[in-house]
């Protein structure tokens, strides 16, 4: 069984994931527990020192306004959840 986290950031949405785990290592044998995060998020240090597998996603924030730089920074989101998608696909 393959199980994959998200939702960092913080650690109010890290620990949750980290707890519930554990648990499920001590439940279930063999199973593969991966987290998925950015390289901003406190899960950038913690998950590794912890011992789990992570995968950073390319995220960036939506950009609010009507200029030029808003509409392309917006229009490379689409390319990074096409990328987010095919590596979530490969876990």
């Amino acid at each position: 069984m393959k199980v994959l986290f998200a939702g960092g950031g913080t650690g109010g949405h890290l620990y949750p994931g980290v707890a519930m785990a554990a648990e499920l290592k001590k439940r279930v044998p063999g199973i593969s527990i991966s987290f998925a995060g950015t390289s901003a998020g406190i899960e950038a240090t913690e998950v590794p020192r912890l011992g789990y597998r992570l995968v950073l996603f390319p995220v960036r924030g939506l950009k609010r306004g009507l200029s030029i730089r808003a509409l392309v920074e917006n229009a490379l989101i689409l390319g990074d959840f096409a990328k987010s998608l095919s590596m979530a696909m490969a876990l």
